[in-house]
């Protein structure tokens, strides 16, 4: 082959790639390459040849900063259901939607990732919605604007020296106003609320350093040598006239001069079949280390302006190690300037993340200043540019050239670039500019290499001396400066992110910002989101669960996600909780406030505003001999809440190992399920995602016991796991065993401390139940069931909890040990809102026990209970054993709903299920309402009249009772009573006497968990146990 054609395949190499600096890379979950922009928007950018990546890494772990500021973020927004293409693939659209959302999107990534964004994206604003617009030019296809080579790659002058302190002041600039409205929302929240809303100053802090990590892109572009020259042209297709040919035709030359290597190795081993004696890479000297046989590739230091260093580029960061003395400086001084500017930005913040640390000094020189000329001013020397100018073969240090320097070069590159671009799908330079441009091609390659023999020390040629091309100057041309640097408000391009505040202006680039970032920007829209904004978003949700709408979900995430910042705890203005006020309540003096309108709420304010929206669920736990689950149930309208990856038969089951023996709430914003299991385990469940987690890939295996499966975290309980439940300001879990009770750390999944019997004070034949725990924290209440029958008295024991909310080895703290009387079989405990009762089922002896918290003293509720005769509800003294199983307190606290595994002895329901509401104060419990099969859970949703009682029976049913059922004096007329069940899915009759509550015929399969959408099957599925639904635990959230 001749030299014009080896030639030809260089230049052909090129093209694609122009010139990127330090790589970045995006990668599909399989370790693949991203095909095209869309996929870049929705994927991870990290993994091999992440080199932006590295350098921020590299310098935030030598900076002082908490590592905690580094640590992966989740960002949740919601789009619709718009399809997209890019060639043969598909997607949906990701662009942000404050209304109507059709689905709910997720991104994972750490700030530094975005050190990578100009390479793989027009802007933040850009990625955050898909990169489904063309930012610098509305012409161009979406998929078309984001090709690298043949788009992104001609206007990336921003990145090449002086054109980078541009942009990097922007992004610079940005940050630090972003950290002070941080600083400022940090101040803004009372001292005893900033613990509980912290998590909105870390969503800001954290938003703050991924702009600032845009801005790093170009400073360490800045340190690249291949960068350290002005190239042609600006930021904007209308610096180039508005034609893209010249545009990508220059962008391929300036590759030549900063270097090729990755795109030139990819294809060298194709051009090898042809050639044999071409090497198998090419180390081009503008990257790596210079060739032995040519001049030095040096810079001079911006720091004294007259010191001389050798210096690399993209694909050799790893030789600025500090074991490579050789470029030190060149390390040191990339390092120093980013520390002084990550450092800069964070000391702007409240330091949410935690306190800043000095400096490590010893691989930074932290003399330099990003906001002087000592980081920016460094520029590549002549004889660099001689050496770089051309294409170089072979590895380093024995690098040849294979496309010369000086006019022939350029001639030679001029020459086949014209017809190259069409291979490349960029647009073809008319045959007079491609004349022009082998005539200024050559010119310009004849002074680099003039100027590298003559005067190969001094820098004139990186600082605008190379003359035009094709009337395109160098980029330190004023003509292609736009904008005021440091004022966000006149950037550098057209295309970059907006100046703060990012609100929530329909249509505009603040508001795709602003709603991926929610939580960073949850503050800023407490005065833009008025009640009939945030009804509107409830009405939705409502709608859509009534109708079975697959969209409900992401309608009721985006609800809740706009509605928790204004929601307040309580009934209305006058009866509200003050100790959780919301954060506009705190930081806005104008915002618009709702309340849950009951006090019995989720734990946690995410769970409360899903409450709220109408989007309350249930949790229902299986328990059978061979498999179990959780499942997950809308509390409006008795619908299935379908989960996003379930693996049961609607998507609303998640399969548990075991049958799963109770549940508890945790976690990020309440989120986790913590779920004991009959084959020993605690596993743990993402409500939002519905998969089984992974807490902490990266600790010890010895987190989780041998034989659970890969990719799962899950902890080994022992024997007979029985109840859980999670602590409100700790991340601590509380599981009882038959043998131990167990302190587990609920971000790792590792044991804080296991207390076996023996330590507890229990005997041989005592073991503990089930666990309640106060809202403070302060204390732990065990159910203890056992011994044998004749022993003197079963009891409930009282723990402190100091030591495990501290963070210690315990021993737990045994406070007291309440009797609660022989044989009584202590099981299901629940705390009653305000923390001053427990209510315990005993199971033998027919009662329910109360404790004032205060005191732990304890009475019984008067198991008296009226009873319908046909004509009025008479006492029945003589109650035989009903068994209580389960309890749980209403909203109020006024009232406890008891569940029973039998009716009445000798009665039309005695082999039902039943409930009964047991009133506080009047001691007393109201007729049994009847369900299909013995009592396992219940859960109490709503206030007053709207307060609905959901129970979980061991043959798979889950009823809705109204309220209005228990009260004494209802009539028993199933027409009359039909109505109480109205939204509910449940209907009632009169059964021989007494009420029983069953799910009406028309809506059998809504409450049904074995054959959803199927009525003739669901009835079959109910009498026949065919699914083996036991409910063990019921939690509403």
């Amino acid at each position: 082959m001749t030299r014009l054609g080896a030639a030809i395949l260089a230049v052909a190499a090129i093209l694609p790639g122009s010139a990127a600096a330090w790589n970045s890379r995006c990668y599909l979950p399989d370790g693949t390459r991203c095909p095209d922009g869309y996929a870049q928007a929705r994927n991870r950018w990290r993994g091999v040849q992440t080199e932006h990546l590295a350098i921020w890494d590299y310098s935030l772990a030598r900076s002082g900063l908490p590592a905690s500021l580094n640590e992966e973020l989740t960002l949740i927004h919601y789009s619709d259901d718009a399809q997209l293409s890019a060639g043969a693939l598909e997607y949906e659209t990701w662009r942000p939607v404050r209304s109507d959302a059709k689905a709910r999107r997720q991104r994972t990534l750490t700030p530094g990732e975005m050190a990578m964004a100009p390479d793989l994206t027009w802007s933040l604003w850009d990625w955050a919605t898909g990169n489904e617009t063309c930012p610098p030019e509305s012409s161009w296809t979406p998929v078309a604007c984001h090709e690298y080579a043949t788009h992104m790659g001609p206007l990336n002058s921003s990145h090449f020296l002086p054109q980078a302190r541009d942009f990097y002041r922007h992004y610079h600039e940005l940050a630090l106003e972003r950290a002070e409205e941080c600083r400022n929302l940090y101040d803004e929240i009372p001292p005893d609320d900033r613990e509980r809303l912290i998590r909105f100053v870390e969503a800001c802090e954290k938003e703050a350093m991924v702009l600032e990590a845009i801005g790093h892109h170009y400073l360490q572009d800045a340190w690249a040598v291949g960068h350290m020259f002005a190239r042609w042209g600006g930021p904007e297709l209308s610096d180039w006239a508005g034609n893209q040919a010249v545009a990508f035709v220059m962008a391929g030359f300036s590759g030549l001069t900063h270097g090729a290597k990755e795109i030139v190795d990819s294809k060298l081993a194709e051009w090898r079949a042809r050639i044999p004696q071409l090497p198998d890479r090419a180390d081009d000297p503008m990257c790596a280390p210079a060739p032995s046989a040519e001049p030095w590739v040096q810079y001079i230091d911006a720091i004294d302006g007259v010191s001389y260093y050798d210096g690399i580029g993209d694909i050799f960061w790893e030789l600025l190690e500090p074991t490579v003395t050789s470029y030190s400086n060149q390390r040191d001084a990339m390092i120093g300037c980013a520390i002084q500017s990550m450092r800069e930005v964070y000391a702007q913040t409240a330091q949410a993340h935690g306190e800043m640390n000095d400096a490590l000094a010893d691989e930074a020189d932290l003399s330099r200043d990003p906001s002087s000329a000592s980081c920016w001013d460094q520029r590549a020397t002549n004889l660099a540019l001689g050496v770089g100018f051309g294409l170089h073969v072979g590895q380093y240090p024995g690098q040849r050239r294979l496309i010369p320097g000086g006019g022939a070069g350029g001639v030679i590159m001029a020459t086949v670039m014209k017809s190259l671009a069409s291979t490349a799908g960029a647009p073809v330079l008319t045959d007079a500019e491609a004349a022009q441009f082998r005539r200024d091609a050559g010119r310009a390659g004849t002074l680099i290499a003039a100027s590298a023999q003559t005067q190969g020390f001094n820098t004139d040629l990186a600082r605008g001396g190379l003359g035009s091309i094709l009337g395109i100057e160098t980029n330190d041309d004023a003509a292609f400066r736009h904008g005021t640097p440091g004022d966000t408000a006149s950037p550098p391009a057209s295309y970059v992110d907006p100046p703060l505040p990012w609100t929530l202006d329909a249509g505009k680039r603040t508001e795709a910002l602003d709603l991926v970032f929610a939580d960073a920007h949850a503050a800023d829209r407490c005065e833009e989101l008025h009640t009939f904004e945030l009804e509107a978003l409830r009405d939705e949700a409502s709608q859509a669960i009534s109708v079975g709408d697959p969209s409900a979900g992401a309608k009721c995430g985006l609800c809740a996600q706009m509605a928790e910042p204004h929601l307040r705890i309580g009934r209305d203005e006058l009866d509200y909780d003050i100790d959780r006020e919301p954060l506009c309540a705190l930081t806005s003096v104008n915002a618009d406030l709702e309340y849950t309108g009951t006090w019995a709420v989720p734990p946690t304010t995410p769970g409360a505003a899903r409450q709220w929206c109408g989007c309350g669920r249930l949790l229902v736990l299986s328990r059978d001999a061979f498999s179990g689950g959780v499942a997950f149930f809308s509390t409006t309208g008795g619908v299935v809440d379908p989960l996003p990856a379930g693996s049961g038969p609607s998507g609303s089951m998640l399969h548990t190992e075991g049958g799963a023996r109770d549940v508890a709430l945790g976690g990020p914003d309440g989120i986790r399920a913590f779920v004991p299991t009959d084959a020993g385990w605690l596993q743990v469940f993402d409500l939002l995602e519905g998969a089984e987690v992974e807490l902490d890939a990266d600790d010890d295996p010895a987190t989780t016991t041998a034989g659970a499966p890969a990719g799962v975290s899950r902890l080994w309980l022992g024997a007979e796991p029985r109840g859980v439940e999670v602590l409100a300001t700790e991340p601590v879990a509380l599981a009882a065993t038959d043998d131990d009770l167990v302190a587990i750390d609920t971000d790792t999944l590792e044991e804080r401390v296991r207390i076996d019997r023996a330590t507890l004070g229990l005997s041989d034949n005592e073991r503990p139940f089930d666990v309640a725990v106060l809202p403070d924290d302060s204390k732990a209440y065990v159910t203890i069931y056992g011994p044998p029958p004749g022993a003197p008295s079963d009891r409930v024991l009282v723990l402190d909890l100091g030591d495990v909310i501290g963070g210690t080895v315990g021993p737990f703290t045994v406070l007291a040990s309440i009797d609660t009387g022989a044989d009584t079989n202590n099981q299901a405990i629940a705390v009653s809102h305000d923390g001053s009762k427990v209510a315990v089922a005993c199971l033998l002896t027919d009662r329910i026990a109360i404790i004032d918290t205060a005191t732990d003293d304890l009475w019984d509720i008067d198991p008296e209970s009226p009873t319908w005769n046909g004509q009025f509800y008479v006492p029945d003294f003589f109650l035989p054993s009903e068994a209580p199983s389960a309890v749980a307190w209403a909203d109020d606290d006024s009232a406890v709903y008891a569940g029973y595994l039998t009716g009445p002895q000798g009665s039309s329901i005695e082999g039902n299920g039943t409930v009964r509401k047991c009133v506080i104060g009047e001691d007393a419990c109201w007729h049994a309402v009847a369900v299909q099969a013995p009592v396992r859970a219940i859960a109490v949703v709503g206030s007053g009249s709207a307060r609905i009682v959901y129970v979980a029976d061991s043959s798979g049913w889950i009823t809705p009772i109204r309220d209005a059922l228990f009260e004494p004096g209802l009539e028993t007329s199933a027409t009359d009573n039909q109505g109480l069940f109205d939204g509910t899915g449940g209907c009632v009759e009169n059964f021989g006497g007494y009420l029983r509550a069953r799910p009406c015929d028309s809506a059998a399969c809504m409450l049904d968990t074995g054959n959803l959408g199927d009525p003739a099957a669901c009835e079959a599925a109910a009498k026949a146990g065919s699914f083996g639904l036991q409910a063990s635990a019921l939690v509403g959230y």
